[in-house]
């Protein structure tokens, strides 16, 4: 008889739990189904290199559980995936305006370079709104922008491209281009030191693109390419102004509720 009831507690504990989750995943699923409809609404899409939330479970099981909503939903744009990138100009083109979230601490920059001198090269009224940061990459992409919008707190910063020297090191490639120069310097070094003035006369190349049309273009340049601060300093929206670029002010309500939407865990 008690072995019974416990049986039956056990089973009765399982049903609840069983139910509790499922309850909770149908709730989730909603949620992301209308994210992702949000966003599609509003056409906006958010470029950044937070763009999965899965953890192993997710990726080991994905048939059984899905995928988090970051990996569902195409108009999140992997800021260093050339797949990604190409979708978001794919959907765009014929648009009179495009709203993008910038939100990513950067990376490669080889697929947001060519992204830049795309969006500049389009006839589309290109809005970018900065909710907290766009570093480095970011950056870049923010110099493609009609209207830039940040909140107070906002920040950018340089981007001046980092190089991998050693394994476990990084540094700027202004500082790298510097060591031809050194008697000490061995052929390793000088081959990376005249990489670097590529790189920096890409950097250079793409800016003066972006740039093209901004009378201070010299100043901006001086401040995120050739600056005297490190690669992560930072930048404010009072900066930018001061820049003369196009900033425009607060970030509208509901860009910044899709944010907010978009880095909750759902």
């Amino acid at each position: 008889m008690d072995n019974n009831f416990e049986y039956f507690v056990y089973l009765v504990i399982i049903g609840i739990s069983s139910y509790l989750i499922w309850e909770k995943i149908v709730e989730n699923n909603d949620k992301i189904i209308k994210f992702i409809k949000r966003l599609k609404d509003y056409d906006i899409y958010i470029i950044s290199d937070d763009v999965c939330s899965c953890n192993k479970l997710y990726k080991y099981l994905p048939k059984l559980l899905g995928k988090c909503y970051k990996c569902r939903c195409n108009n999140i744009i992997n800021i260093e995936d050339s797949d990604d990138i190409m979708y978001l100009l794919e959907n765009i083109t014929g648009n009179k305006k495009c709203e993008i979230i910038l939100h990513t601490h950067g990376g490669s920059c080889d697929a947001s370079d060519s992204l830049s001198l795309l969006l500049k090269d389009s006839e589309i009224e290109i809005n970018i709104y900065i909710p907290r940061y766009a570093f480095s990459a970011g950056t870049m992409i923010m110099l493609s922008a009609n209207n830039i919008f940040m909140n107070w707190y906002s920040l950018a910063s340089p981007v001046d491209t980092q190089m991998d020297y050693n394994d476990d090191e990084v540094y700027s490639s202004k500082y790298i281009e510097k060591m031809a120069d050194k008697s000490w310097v061995e052929n390793k070094e000088f081959l990376l030191a005249e990489e670097a003035k590529a790189i920096i006369a890409e950097d250079t190349f793409i800016i003066n693109k972006l740039l093209e049309d901004n009378p201070n273009k010299s100043e901006i340049i001086k401040k995120l390419l050739f600056t005297k601060f490190s690669h992560e300093f930072n930048y404010t929206r009072k900066d930018l102004i001061a820049m003369e670029l196009p900033v425009i002010g607060d970030i509208p309500s509901y860009i910044m509720d899709t944010f907010n939407k978009y880095t909750s865990h759902f």
